[in-house]
């Protein structure tokens, strides 16, 4: 059978006489239930990281201590410059007297403002703590939201969100930095871009501020991730339009294009400090942040979507070492696992709804999310061979000739876990449909038994999700401040000064 229509997001109204007070209680379960989702994710969150708990500032994720360092500084900085009047953006307290662009940087000066009492009040590794569990919480918490949002029931979307907020991308970004795996916003982006394509929803202005603000906090927070997500969604997005033409392309390409009209003077305006740093601030590159030989390194490797890495809990040691060699051994990185009873699923999915807008739209942005990750040349199992990819053709344009490749595996797991949870409800009722309130055996549903459509949910559930279970808890390392910057003995440094620390920070040791 075809899929069947999604059930609205928009709240049946209840008989006149009492359909206020209904109304209210259904807003009020849906919180309820709402706090409690979000609830699990803060909880396994925290267990991720155990026993380092959230508002540590003595110990930092072990993978990669430098990196985690110098996030925790830009965080830090951002605070610093609020409480001094400082430029949050260019800071001459890093690589004195020159200087230092934090825009060319992974520096979130979002979170470091979000963030700044924290730094204030525990300390900067504090602060870069919060932000590491928040980010799953925020991640897996918006993208329970947005399936909500399009109609998902609460049980399908809170495992959406556990697929994507919990993904091997997230979980592997988490062993150093925020910067990738705080990914709340892609899922809002994609319910917007949604709701432009439909023309049954809202005004195309209302939908472009919303949009614009979506881009200027994702700016703020990380431009590759922003850049990444403007081209795999926006050409999901075209291809969805063209292929409806026929039937009513031409007003829903003026739609769209009206609420990318409306989005535009809110990037301009509210985006223009952080784009005059990035383009024409001091100390900024010329040419690539990062040299492209470097970066072509990190591209997914075909076979990594079937063999799993360091970071999963399952598989065999000489499997999970092969998995961890396609990314050069880079840790936060191998994050591409999606396992084959996933991937089953997925390519089963993307028939049986391929007649749903929103389903071949979330299929698209997997899929060219995926195509992207691969990089310029086709790798499989450690061997290139040579075949062109469309990656190449961003190797020479601004922003993404310094983006990595294998970074737009995101977006992938964003077009996944919508797919998945939109596949999970039609099969759903499609069980419910054929074997209507008989339980598992074949009898009549009693009261308080499970029945035939919950069990469909949670067996393609837990096949599909087992084989991503995390290799939690993270290793953990002190951050070994010295003594001297926590006593009364760092004010004799006069108000102005430059003071040089030892070790000399230096490639390989802040």
């Amino acid at each position: 059978p075809g899929p069947a229509p999604r059930r609205s997001a928009r709240p049946r109204r209840g008989p006149a006489s009492g359909g206020a007070a209904t109304a209210a209680d259904r807003r009020r379960r849906r919180l309820v239930v709402g706090l409690v989702v979000v609830g699990i994710y803060a909880a396994l969150a925290v267990v991720a990281y155990l026993p380092v708990l959230p508002l540590d500032n003595g110990h930092v994720p072990a993978a990669k201590l430098n990196d985690s360092v110098s996030v925790a500084w830009f965080l830090d900085w951002v605070a610093t410059a609020i409480r001094h009047g400082h430029d949050p953006l260019v800071s001459g307290y890093m690589e004195h007297p020159v200087g230092v662009n934090l825009a060319v940087n992974q520096s979130m000066p979002l979170a470091g403002v979000l963030g700044a009492p924290v730094s204030w009040l525990l300390g900067p590794f504090a602060a870069f703590n919060l932000w590491l569990r928040l980010a799953f919480v925020a991640s897996a918490g918006s993208m329970y939201l947005a399936l909500r949002r399009l109609g998902a029931r609460a049980p399908t979307a809170f495992l959406g969100g556990l697929l994507y907020g919990f993904s091997p991308f997230v979980v592997g970004h988490e062993l150093i930095s925020p910067n990738f795996s705080f990914a709340a916003v892609p899922p809002l982006l994609l319910v917007v871009l949604d709701d432009l394509v439909r023309a049954d929803r809202w005004s195309a202005r209302r939908d472009g501020l919303v949009l614009g603000g979506l881009v200027v906090a994702q700016l703020y927070l990380n431009p590759e991730l922003l850049a990444d997500c403007i081209v795999a969604m926006g050409a999901a997005v075209l291809v969805v339009v063209v292929r409806r033409a026929r039937r009513d392309g031409l007003p829903r390409l003026v739609r769209l294009g009206a609420g990318v009209a409306w989005a535009v003077p809110v990037v301009a305006v509210l985006g223009a400090p952080f784009a005059w740093a990035y383009l024409a601030g001091p100390q900024r590159p010329s040419g690539p942040v990062v040299p492209l030989h470097y970066l072509v390194v990190f591209r997914t490797d075909l076979a990594g979507l079937v063999v799993p890495g360091i970071n999963q809990r399952l598989g065999p040691p000489g499997l999970i070492a092969l998995g961890t060699s396609y990314t050069g051994y880079a840790i936060n990185e191998t994050g591409v696992y999606l396992g084959i009873p996933l991937l089953v699923l997925v390519a089963y999915l993307v028939v049986r709804l391929r007649r749903d807008r929103l389903a071949v739209l979330s299929a698209l942005v997997a899929g060219i999310g995926l195509l992207l990750s691969l990089g310029p040349s086709l790798v499989v199992d450690n061997h290139d061979t040579g075949i062109w990819l469309p990656w190449s053709l961003f190797l020479h344009v601004p922003v993404l000739q310094s983006a990595e490749a294998i970074r737009f595996v995101l977006l992938t797991y964003l077009g996944i876990a919508v797919l998945f949870t939109l596949g999970l409800e039609d099969l759903a009722r499609a069980a419910a449909r054929r074997f209507g309130g008989r339980r598992f055996g074949g009898r009549r549903r009693a009261p308080g038994r499970i029945s035939l459509a919950t069990i469909t949910i949670a067996g393609l559930a837990a096949v599909s999700l087992v084989p991503l279970v995390p290799r939690w808890p993270y290793a953990s390392e002190s951050t070994a401040i010295p003594p001297y910057f926590t006593s009364r003995a760092v004010r004799a440094i006069p108000a102005g000064a430059v003071a040089l620390t030892y070790p000399y920070a230096q490639p390989g040791q802040v």
